[in-house]
C-alpha cells in the first residue's frame, strides 16, 4: 500500500470489503454519511411524510438542485460541506452526501454506489483497490425492494436518469448487507422518445401538420439542457426550424423546468415536399431519425459503446391530396443485429386516402464487441437506407368519359 500526507491510504492487496472499511473510516467519506442534514429546517416545510419513497426522492432532489449547483467536478470524497452550502455549488460527492442526509431525515434508506467513470476505463472487479474508484452515486431503497439511482451531477436529470459518464457496467454497492454487491448501471432508467405526426399534403407539395413529441429519461435530460442553454424560447424554436427544415406556427412545451416529469413538445408546422412534374416525393419519417454513418472503418479493434439503452418510436399519418394516388410505397421491414442488440421495425400502410408509417428503433445492449463490428456496419447501412426511403405520389390520370352513340 501507499500513504501520502493528506490522501487516503491505498492498499493494493485489499478486497472490496477492505475498500469499504477504508472509506468508512475516512473523515471525508464515512463521517459524511453520518452528518446532520444542513437543510433540515427547509425540508421539514416540504411536508413529504405521506409520499412514497419514489415521490420523496424526486421532491428532495428537485429541492436540493434549486439550492446547490454542480461545479462540473466528480469526486469520491467530500472536504467541506459548510463551504458547499455557503457557495451554493459543489462536486457531485458534496451534493450526494447532502442528499443522503435529507433522505435519512425523511426515513428513506440509501447507500453510495462506488464506481469508476466511463472516461477512466472499466473497473477491474478482480483487482479490488481504492485507487480504481473515482466517484459514487446514491442508491435509494424503495418500499418493495425497488432501487432508484441519483447523482448530484445531473443538473438536467432526474431520479433514475444518470449522466452517461456514470452508467457503467460494474459498480460496487457500499452497503455490505446488500445481496447484489456488484451492479450494472448501464441499464438504469427508461429512455424513450415518442413522436406522433399528423400531416395534410396539398397538390402543390406543401405540407401542413402537427407534431407531438414526448421525451423521457436521457431524451428529457438532453431536451432540458438544450432549452436551458438557448437565449430564449424564440431562439430555441429557430433551432428546431433549422434542424427540421420547417416553419413553426405554434409551439408549446410542458415539463422543461421540473424534475420527475416527462417533457411534451407540441408544434404546428408547415414544410415543403419535393415536387417534380406530376410527382410528389415525401420521406416516410418526415423528420429523420438517423442520417450519419459513424461506422465506415473496415474493422475495429475496440468495442463500440452506445451511451445508453434507448427506444425511438415514430407514428406518422399522411393525408394525400385530392387527385393523387400512391406511385411508390416503401416496403415494411424488420432488421436486427446479431443477438437482437439493435432492432428497427418499419411498417408502412396504404389506407386509401391515408398513409400510415410506424417506426421503432431500439438499442437493447450498449456494448458491441469488436468481433460484432461487421454486423453493426451492415445493420447501420440498412438503418440509413430506411431513413432515406421515399413515398412517391403521382397525379391520377383522368378517367375517359363514356361515349354516348345513341341517336335521337
Amino acid at each position: 500500500g501507499v500513504a501520502f500526507p493528506g490522501q487516503i491510504y491505498e492498499d493494493y492487496t485489499s478486497s472490496w470489503k477492505d475498500v469499504r472499511e477504508q472509506l468508512g473510516e475516512h473523515s471525508e467519506f464515512g463521517a459524511k454519511l453520518k452528518m446532520r442534514n444542513p437543510l433540515r429546517k427547509q425540508t421539514e416545510l416540504l411536508m413529504l411524510d405521506s409520499l412514497s419513497v419514489y415521490d420523496k426522492s424526486v421532491a428532495l432532489f428537485s429541492f436540493l438542485k434549486q439550492n446547490i449547483k454542480w461545479n462540473d467536478t466528480y469526486s469520491l470524497v467530500c472536504d467541506d460541506i459548510k463551504q458547499t452550502m455557503k457557495q451554493g455549488t459543489g462536486s457531485n460527492a458534496d451534493i450526494n452526501f447532502i442528499y443522503m442526509s435529507m433522505l435519512e431525515d425523511m426515513g428513506v434508506e440509501s447507500t453510495p454506489v462506488l464506481l469508476r467513470r466511463r472516461s477512466s476505463g472499466r473497473l477491474p472487479i478482480t483487482y479490488p483497490s481504492l485507487k480504481q474508484l473515482n466517484t459514487f452515486i446514491v442508491m435509494i431503497k424503495g418500499e418493495n425492494g425497488e432501487r432508484y439511482f441519483v447523482d448530484g451531477s445531473s443538473d438536467y436529470g432526474d431520479v433514475n436518469v444518470l449522466s452517461p459518464e456514470l452508467m457503467v457496467e460494474k459498480a460496487i454497492v457500499y452497503d455490505a448487507s446488500e445481496n447484489n454487491q456488484i451492479i450494472d448501471l448501464s441499464k438504469v432508467g427508461s429512455h424513450i422518445q415518442k413522436r406522433q405526426v399528423l400531416v395534410k399534403i396539398s397538390a402543390d407539395g406543401s405540407i401542413a401538420g402537427s407534431r407531438i413529441t414526448s421525451h423521457s429519461g436521457q431524451f428529457a435530460s438532453s431536451y432540458k439542457k438544450a432549452y436551458a442553454r438557448s437565449k430564449d424560447e424564440l431562439d430555441f424554436i429557430k433551432k428546431i426550424e433549422e434542424h427540421a427544415d420547417v416553419v413553426i406556427e405554434d409551439f408549446s412545451i410542458k415539463g422543461s423546468k421540473t424534475v420527475g416529469k416527462v417533457i411534451v413538445e407540441k408544434i404546428k408546422f408547415t414544410k415543403d415536399a419535393t415536387v417534380s412534374d406530376d410527382l410528389i416525393y415525401i420521406s416516410p419519417l418526415l423528420f429523420e431519425d438517423q442520417s450519419t454513418n459513424y461506422f465506415t472503418n473496415v474493422e475495429r479493434k475496440f468495442p463500440v459503446e452506445f451511451p445508453y439503452i434507448e427506444n425511438i418510436r415514430i407514428y406518422n399519418t399522411f393525408e394525400m391530396p385530392e387527385g393523387y394516388v400512391v406511385d411508390v410505397l416503401p416496403k415494411s421491414q424488420r432488421i436486427m443485429m446479431i443477438d437482437n442488440k439493435l432492432i428497427v421495425e418499419f411498417i408502412v400502410k396504404n389506407l386509401g386516402r391515408v398513409i400510415q408509417v410506424n417506426y421503432n428503433f431500439m438499442v437493447k445492449d450498449c456494448l458491441i464487441n469488436p468481433q460484432e463490428y461487421s454486423y453493426l456496419k451492415i445493420f447501420w447501412e440498412q438503418l440509413l437506407a430506411i431513413n432515406n426511403e421515399q413515398i412517391i405520389l403521382k397525379r391520377a390520370q383522368p378517367q375517359p368519359q363514356a361515349i354516348n352513340n345513341s341517336t335521337k
